[in-house]
């Protein structure tokens, strides 16, 4: 509905019933109402929102989680109609897929008896068994403090000499001045009295998922004693990246669309950054196309002229 048509000089009364319940729905549904000035009365009274800038380019606002600063909203304004679902679906699946990320590819697990030959291995003295164990390893999050290349070791050796049994947790393996445990409290095994525990955490930079056996024949196909591990690398996981599009009336006939982008991190990136790296991959990405495109563009000028 047109909101020019509500400022027309005598309108009957069922035709203005009709054009207010028309802008209501509009507001009802998601839509946003953006007025010239002298509209500004009549659409405060219809109980509608407005705004006259003018949208000449696309606008973003970060809307930061006070309470979980790893969750970050993005609104992206005055995207073409169409366009709101088409780029959300892009952005989603390069956040959830492309990004890289460091997480454990390789354990070795020692106890006071000797090294575990499997996943399937108990411990003495531990009362984890190894797979639990595995399991609150991968859980780590780990951040990079400058770049990082190739696989790295995290290395912790606890014995327990005490008459109680003690708490091992991330924050126990030994420092590395390029990596930060984010979450250095999560617990990752009980230790008996008189026991001992050696744990080597082979981790690395990478993207996407990858299963055992692939990083065992690729990486520890020559080591002894080393347990490769299932290891999705992603730092953003497949529910926390959500989107929305809402309709947005423009002055007194465009038509545009807002992109509600949610995205949730693990800790190891923030969400703004997370969101850079995934648009200069596609910048990337296109460019490679488009240098394609022109190089064939050359190609067939060339051969033409010839």
């Amino acid at each position: 509905m047109d909101l020019a048509e509500l400022s027309s000089r005598a309108p009957s009364t069922n035709q203005r019933k009709t054009k207010i319940r028309a802008l209501r729905s509009l507001t009802s549904t998601g839509t946003r109402i953006l007025a010239p000035p002298r509209f500004r009365l009549l659409v405060s009274k219809l109980g509608l929102t407005f705004s006259t800038a003018p949208p000449k380019t696309v606008k973003k606002e970060e809307i930061v989680n006070q309470e979980n600063p790893n969750n970050s909203i993005f609104v992206f304004r005055y995207l073409a109609t169409g366009m709101g679902i088409t780029v959300g679906n892009y952005l989603r699946r390069v956040l959830v897929d492309y990004l890289s990320g460091i997480a454990p590819c390789g354990v070795k697990i020692t106890d006071k008896n000797g090294s575990a030959k499997s996943k399937f291995s108990t411990l003495v003295g531990v009362k984890e068994v190894v797979p639990e164990l595995i399991l609150n390893l991968k859980q780590m999050i780990l951040a990079e403090k400058k770049k990082k290349t190739g696989i790295f070791c995290l290395e912790m050796s606890i014995e327990n000499k005490a008459k109680s049994e003690k708490i091992i947790t991330a924050g126990d393996f030994a420092s590395e001045k390029d990596i930060e445990i984010k979450n250095p409290e999560l617990y990752l095994a009980t230790l008996a009295p008189n026991s001992s525990l050696e744990i080597q955490l082979y981790c690395q930079k990478n993207w996407g998922y990858h299963r055992a056996e692939e990083q065992k024949k690729e990486y520890f196909a020559d080591e002894e004693d080393i347990i490769s591990l299932d290891t999705d690398y992603s730092p953003i996981k497949g529910g926390r990246v959500n989107f929305q599009k809402k309709a947005v009336v423009v002055g007194l006939a465009k038509e545009k669309e807002e992109l509600i982008l949610t995205i949730n991190t693990n800790g190891a990136i923030k969400p703004k950054k997370a969101l850079g790296e995934a648009l200069e991959l596609s910048q990337e990405l296109f460019a490679k196309i488009a240098n394609l495109i022109n190089k064939e563009k050359k190609e067939k000028i060339i051969t033409e002229i010839k």
